[in-house]
């Protein structure tokens, strides 16, 4: 669950600097039109964040839950 979330982090995180770096330099990085590199990459980034989201929405409960009926020790 955790390395989702951080992989949610990641994955928006470059989507966001590559939208910035197409209008304004990023750390003195400016991307200049859509190759099929970045396409690829704003595409990636965004089913990763989408699904990742989805996996940690649908398991959360179901550990929230499991954890709440365990045995005391």
């Amino acid at each position: 669950m955790l390395a989702a979330l951080g992989a949610i982090g990641i994955a928006a995180g470059s989507l966001v600097s590559l939208l910035i770096s197409e209008y304004t330099p990023l750390f003195g990085f400016m991307e200049s039109g859509y190759r099929l590199a970045i396409v690829l990459t704003l595409i990636f980034d965004s089913l990763t964040t989408l699904f990742l989201g989805a996996f940690v929405l649908l398991v959360a409960p179901r550990l929230v839950r499991s954890r709440g009926t365990a045995p005391a020790r």
